[in-house]
C-alpha cells in the first residue's frame, strides 16, 4: 500500500500545475517542468534536478530492498 500511494503522490502532476498556482508552490516534477524554457534549456541543471527528484526513491527503494524482494517473492514459493 505504501508503494502504490507514494508512485501515485510522487506522480502528481497535473493538479499542482493547475489548482494551486505559482505562487504557492510546486511538487518536484512540476517544479522541473517549469525549469524548462519555451524555447531553451539548461539541460545540466535540469538533469540536475532530475538526479535529486529521484534520489529519495533510490534512497528508500535500496534501504527496504529485502522487505520489497520478500514481498514479491513471499507466494511464489511453497512452505
Amino acid at each position: 500500500m505504501l508503494i502504490f500511494l507514494g508512485v501515485w503522490i510522487w506522480n502528481d502532476f497535473i493538479d499542482p500545475l493547475i489548482i494551486p498556482g505559482p505562487s504557492q508552490g510546486t511538487t518536484i516534477t512540476t517544479g522541473i517542468y517549469r525549469s524548462i524554457g519555451r524555447y531553451q534549456a539548461d539541460l545540466g541543471s535540469l538533469f540536475a534536478l532530475m538526479f535529486l527528484a529521484t534520489l529519495p526513491v533510490l534512497i528508500f527503494y535500496l534501504a527496504l530492498q529485502k522487505q520489497f524482494v520478500k514481498g514479491r517473492t513471499g507466494g511464489a514459493t511453497k512452505g
